[in-house]
């Protein structure tokens, strides 16, 4: 005989394996869908990667991929680099990588390249020239300054040319920008009351202030700083990866950090100062009259990985002038179509006008004491910049 709570019972088990069922049902759907999300965006960053690859030399804006997830590239210029986003999506999904692109270093070109103005060119003290070197017609020959005389073996360790007297042509669109006639636009103006950190998947934020120092701040990413009056950056200063545009910049010792400097005037970069690759010392010249020589200072003990330029539209006695002191290492290239005061070492490649040197007694033209050009030095992941019209395609120089 079947008790009375015995229907009921059987309904309690009935809902607990019903209970129990949909939990499974659940859990099995679920994991799928996770699953589902999971292989979705590994392909997409399988594609943003491909995107990357493919923008490199892409004229599109727009690619759909043999896996049917479309890319999506924006290229803008971010200083004398370019700034790549590449978003890949299929559906609701998405992803997107941004990253810095610059050029790869050309094939053949010169170590140093001097234009030819009847002199030769004289090498004292432990002067080493590594790599093809385009040099006056009057060749290079040794001297003796300040008690040292040429202690190498050979003047150059490589292959001696004739030079053509042509320097590399600044891309139109690097004048512009460093002339303030670019496009962008004032999307998001901050003021600098605090830190600002700005991701490079957001729009521009522009510090657009009549300041004067840069103190105990921390300014990242995508963030461009322009001001009207010369610019102090202390030791406390953090920057990374931001452009910044003053009429003259000093920065303090002891200082480091990773940015594109712009000026007209002057820059000065004090002692035992270390600023990352990719970085840009940019000074180019008004074409206004002035009886001051624009110049760029990179004081003793210090290092920079990077492109360091000057440039000048019309010549004029007041040729624009880049000093290296002592124990100053720059990795990457020096150019300048006016002056270069050489007594530190570049790993990478000098063109310029004409080398001078100053020591405590005279100056001279076209000589070198204890300066090293050596490309040698530089590091196998070094990447060039968009500063010249003759580049080719990009390459990717670091994320961001």
């Amino acid at each position: 005989m079947i008790k009375a709570h015995a229907l009921l019972l059987s309904v309690v088990i009935a809902l607990l394996i019903a209970m129990i069922c949909g939990f499974f049902i659940l859990l099995t759907y679920y994991s799928s869908l996770e699953s589902y999300h999971y292989e979705r965006q590994n392909s997409l960053i399988r594609s943003a990667n491909s995107g990357l690859a493919l923008a490199m030399s892409c004229v599109e804006t727009q690619q759909v991929l043999e896996s049917g997830d479309t890319v999506v590239f924006q290229k803008e210029k971010w200083g004398i680099y370019q700034f790549l986003s590449v978003t890949a999506k299929n559906g609701n999904f998405k992803n997107t990588k941004t990253c810095l692109v610059g050029t790869s270093p050309s094939e053949g070109k010169p170590t140093l390249k001097i234009v030819d103005d009847n002199r030769p060119l004289a090498l004292c003290g432990s002067t080493k020239l590594v790599g093809l070197c385009e040099l006056p017609k009057a060749g290079v020959k040794r001297a003796y300054i300040s008690g040292k005389s040429f202690v190498g073996k050979d003047l150059v360790q490589g292959t001696v040319k004739v030079t053509d007297n042509k320097l590399s042509a600044i891309d139109e669109s690097v004048l512009k920008l460093i002339n303030g006639e670019n496009t962008m636009k004032l999307e998001k103006v901050v003021d600098l009351y605090d830190s600002v950190v700005n991701s490079f998947d957001n729009d521009t934020s522009y510090i657009i202030k009549n300041c004067k120092t840069l103190s105990n701040k921390v300014i990242k990413g995508n963030v461009i700083i322009r001001t009207i009056f010369p610019l102090y950056i202390d030791a406390s200063t953090i920057l990374d990866n931001v452009l910044v545009f003053a009429p003259a910049i000093e920065i303090e010792k002891e200082f480091r950090g990773r940015a594109q400097f712009f000026v007209r005037d002057s820059m000065v970069v004090g002692k035992n100062v270390i600023i990352e690759y990719p970085s840009v010392i940019g000074l180019l010249k008004s074409d206004q009259k002035s009886d001051v020589q624009p110049k760029v200072h990179l004081e003793e003990g210090g290092e920079f990985r990077g492109v360091v330029f000057s440039y000048q539209n019309k010549s004029d006695r007041f040729r624009t002038k880049i000093v290296l002191d002592k124990k100053v290492i720059v990795h990457g290239e020096l150019f300048s179509n006016g002056f270069v005061d050489l007594k530190g070492a570049v790993y990478g490649e000098v063109m310029c006008y004409k080398f001078t040197l100053k020591t405590a007694s005279s100056v001279y033209e076209n000589h070198l004491l204890d300066a090293v050009i050596d490309p040698s030095q530089r590091s196998i992941y070094y990447n060039s910049s968009f500063l010249f019209a003759d580049k080719g395609g990009g390459v990717k120089i670091s994320d961001l």
